[in-house]
């Protein structure tokens, strides 16, 4: 019933508390020196660039040609930020006036020299030197676009120790490519951190659920609500773990089926540590325009689409994106199968063009000894009718890749497949909601050795594995869903975090790689400077022996 059920989870972790006591370098690829475009337009009385962008081209290397941020590019250009930019593009780019900074004199008397090396920062040289990185910055002006190894910096001698910097919200219109291309981020160690929680659970009765709060009814689960109370089942049990090895922290729970301006209106949530939800995008991007505002971490556990890491460096992305999972997909197909006969399906609908695209894109960058480009290189099937035995190739293997989420056509696909005659070997590549669909012959998945990039992998045969099942099923008497084990592995990580480098861990995490239950946690800050974090850790599954296993 609903009610036992909020009961067993809500009256463990509602109010209590458990006492469980780098900087991404903007990186210049060496792209030929890139001349602002002769085209303009007037726009609303404002002068534009209209710049087409050249092979080898990226956002910052255009953006530092005209001057200018490479938030101003995307402010105006916003498919960038999800969809990336391809040659032949035309990108709008707003005409400003540069402003040259006058040089500095400076005293050699006052400061020393350090030498950049390997996986150095400035921010893990300010502190090493206890200096601001803003002092930084005046002595070395050209570190403001990035630092090389074996650089030389000149650092002040003489400084306070104590580092303090204002995190800047939003870059100014008036900002150039001289302003400073990384964030940095300030904590401290504390005896009890505060960790929200924001999650579906459809409790109409209360903002921050308690006992005493809940409504007593009959009524069945929605998928929601489900999700949410799995989720948060392992994220009790990854706390109970965290509080063994010392972590003191006060958990708070909010219901997104309140209203959310009134939960961030609480006064407690200007003094979170970190927040971790909403699981769906409209009520994460509102939560995570607080959480800029009052500098707090935010993790999103199941949304994939980029744009909610743009202009928010606070943000931290657990799935990686569409785009990122085809790009692991063409390097193990250009691993394993590059030279064989590459298929696949293309509708032109929305969602599967952009996969595509990423897919052309990535597969024709691979190195070869073919002259043919991807275009030439792989068969596009503009629908299930174009699947004939005349595509397949009996001498070579045969990868068919279907980008679709759409369980009807993927399941008519596959049998479509499988009716063909074919003497060869036939590898499917599909997508990560494969997992989920419930009507797909298992016979034709080994059959055609289906293969998956995934952010979860659950290996039952593994001792952790096992272990956290019979934990959980102990006690709250059920299985685990994959939800289970993503917010259990999800607070482990960023529990351990907090722990390890207090409040402040943004600084620190992309040195915090976590090996989790189901997940890995790899998280690589975005290219764009003032975006927030993506986990770039991705398996490639693939069925043998009808057993679902891990090849990467």
């Amino acid at each position: 019933m609903k009610s036992k059920y909020y009961i067993r989870l809500l009256a463990l972790l509602c109010g209590i508390v458990i006492h469980c006591s780098s900087v991404l370098m903007a990186q210049n690829l060496g792209v030929k020196k890139i001349k602002k475009s002769g085209k303009v337009s007037y726009i609303s009385g404002q002068k534009y660039y209209l710049h087409t962008v050249q092979k080898g081209q990226t956002v910052y290397s255009i953006a530092k040609a005209y001057g200018i941020n490479v938030s101003d590019i995307v402010l105006e250009n916003p498919k960038c930020i999800e969809d990336g930019i391809r040659p032949g593009q035309v990108l709008k780019i707003k005409h400003v006036v540069v402003k040259v900074e006058k040089e500095v004199v400076l005293d050699t008397a006052l400061f020393v020299t350090h030498v950049v090396k390997k996986k150095e920062t400035l921010y893990g040289i300010s502190k090493r030197y206890g200096v601001v990185i803003d002092s930084l910055l005046v002595l070395n002006p050209n570190a403001k676009t990035g630092i090389k190894i074996g650089e030389v910096l000149k650092v002040k001698r003489k400084e306070l120790k104590k580092m303090v910097l204002e995190i800047p919200v939003k870059a100014s219109e008036k900002d150039t490519i001289t302003s400073i291309v990384n964030y940095h981020y300030t904590g401290t160690h504390k005896d009890v951190y505060k960790i929200a929680f924001f999650l579906p659970f459809d409790a109409k009765d209360a903002n921050e659920l308690e006992v005493d709060d809940l409504v007593r009814s009959s009524e069945e689960f929605g998928p929601k609500t489900e999700i949410a109370l799995q989720f948060y089942e392992g994220a009790v049990l990854a706390l109970e773990s965290l509080k063994k090895e010392g972590l003191s922290a006060k958990v708070y729970m909010y219901d997104v089926g309140d209203s959310i301006p009134l939960v961030l209106s609480k006064p407690e949530m200007e003094t979170m540590d970190i927040i971790i939800g909403p699981l769906f995008s409209e009520s994460f991007v509102q939560v995570s325009k607080f959480a800029k505002e009052h500098q707090i971490a935010i993790v999103s556990p199941f949304i994939q689409a980029n744009k909610i890491l743009f202009d928010n460096p606070f943000v931290c992305k657990a799935m990686s994106s569409i785009a990122f999972q085809v790009e692991e997909m063409v390097g193990y197909i250009g691993e394993h199968y590059q030279g064989q006969n590459i298929i696949m399906l293309d509708r032109r609908n929305l969602k599967e063009a952009k996969f595509c695209d990423v897919f052309l894109e990535n597969y024709n960058e691979l190195p070869t000894d073919s002259l043919l480009p991807a275009n030439d290189s792989v068969k596009i099937l503009r629908g299930e009718e174009a699947l004939t035995e005349q595509v397949m190739d009996s001498t070579r293997v045969n990868v068919v890749v279907v980008p679709s989420n759409n369980q009807a056509d993927v399941t008519s696909f596959i049998n479509k497949l499988n009716s063909l005659e074919i003497n060869a070997k036939v590898v499917l590549f599909g997508l990560q909601s494969w997992l989920y669909f419930d009507n797909l012959d298992i016979e034709y998945l080994n059959k055609f050795s289906l293969h998956l990039v995934t952010n979860n992998y659950i290996d039952y045969t593994n001792e952790l594995t096992s272990g956290f099942v019979k934990q959980y099923s102990a006690r709250f008497k059920s299985d685990p869903a994959i939800y289970a084990f993503s917010g259990y592995d999800l607070t482990k990580c960023f529990g351990s975090a907090l722990q390890q480098y207090g409040n402040g861990f943004l600084a620190d995490l992309t040195n915090h790689s976590y090996q989790g239950v189901a997940a890995k946690y790899v998280f690589v800050k975005s290219t764009i400077n003032t975006s927030g974090y993506e986990n770039k850790h991705t398996f490639v599954l693939k069925y043998s022996d009808y057993e679902l296993v891990k090849d990467n």
